[in-house]
């Protein structure tokens, strides 16, 4: 993304996603929030187009501090991130019809 801003949008406080990162990480609202808010973060200072070059879930999840984390997002149930053979992306992801940044 690299120069692009991810504008998170209010209605990721309430997105089921993060309820479905809470079970599977087991862990709190506000630290799987906190961890997805960083995760965004994170492609936003360091991907382009939203791609993480050289990034493993591991080493995502360890520059987060929640593990698990990259396999919750990857979980169809939340579908936000896709692993690669070198990298994760970043999908746009809509919530019930309504994006949750841009």
């Amino acid at each position: 993304m690299n120069g692009d801003c991810i504008k998170i949008k209010r209605t990721i406080l309430r997105s089921s996603a993060v309820a479905c990162v809470m079970t599977q990480c087991k862990t709190d609202y506000l630290r799987a929030l906190g961890a997805i808010i960083s995760g965004l973060l994170l492609f936003n200072e360091q991907a382009k187009n939203g791609y993480l070059s050289g990034y493993t879930v591991k080493a995502f999840d360890d520059l987060i501090g929640l593990p698990g984390l990259a396999d919750a997002l990857c979980n169809p149930k939340v579908g936000w991130m896709k692993v690669n053979e070198d990298g994760l992306t970043l999908l746009d992801k809509k919530t019930k019809g309504e994006k949750l940044w841009s």
